[in-house]
């Protein structure tokens, strides 16, 4: 069973998520400026940081890797910007998974 903060975590962004592989790219932008609400997120509490990770491992990473490759420049560099923040927030455990 998982904690209650990746339940609220994955309901709160799911959508965003979905977003980010949208064809239209002004779609795409505002699902990255909502996610960029992760990067503010606080993970001092111990289930916060492991909600963000399982998030991270369920669905963000692949989400956001994907769009390293995105046509558009200003995705490109949010999307770097926004897994740099992540992983600086994710428990070395997490990181290594």
């Amino acid at each position: 069973m998982s904690a209650p903060g990746v339940d609220s975590l994955s309901q709160q962004y799911r959508r965003a998520i979905n977003c980010l592989s949208d064809t239209d790219r002004t779609t795409r932008r505002r699902a990255l400026t909502e996610l960029s609400a992760l990067r503010t997120a606080s993970t001092a509490a111990e289930s916060a940081a492991d909600g963000l990770g399982q998030l991270w491992s369920a669905s963000l990473c692949a989400a956001l890797l994907r769009l390293f490759s995105d046509g558009v420049e200003k995705h490109r560099e949010m999307s770097v910007a926004l897994v740099t923040d992540i992983l600086s927030q994710l428990p070395m455990r997490v990181r290594s998974d």
